[in-house]
């Protein structure tokens, strides 16, 4: 297979030992095209300071979603009787949260993999 282009050579050196053994990893990656570049240009111009009224309404928006959130788990948390959490963690069967949270991981494994 025949590859054509320029490419960038990445160079990395990692240092094992006190023997000064080295593991080199060299990576070919190609380099961009004209137009790749002139995308890249374009959005770096495109980036304008912000006005106060846009910095304004980010924070309005921010203080805004610490309110309600404040407020919604203030609201579900008032329904909890933390003495039955208690109890129920006391008198709970390890052996199946331990099931739980290892099939939990192997699902974000294999999500992942997608």
């Amino acid at each position: 297979m025949a590859v054509t282009g320029n490419f960038r050579v990445n160079l990395t050196l990692f240092n094992f030992s006190a023997d000064n053994n080295y593991l080199v990893f060299i990576t070919f990656a190609p380099e961009m095209t004209k137009i790749e570049d002139a995308i890249v240009h374009e959005v770096e111009d495109d980036v304008k300071p912000k006005t106060w009224k846009q910095r304004l309404w980010n924070v309005t928006k921010l203080v805004l979603k610490l309110v309600i959130t404040s407020a919604l788990l203030y609201y579900v948390f008032s329904k909890v009787h933390f003495s039955d959490v208690k109890s129920r963690l006391v008198h709970a069967n390890y052996w199946w949260m331990a099931v739980g949270v290892f099939f939990y991981f192997a699902s974000m494994v294999a999500s992942s993999w997608r």
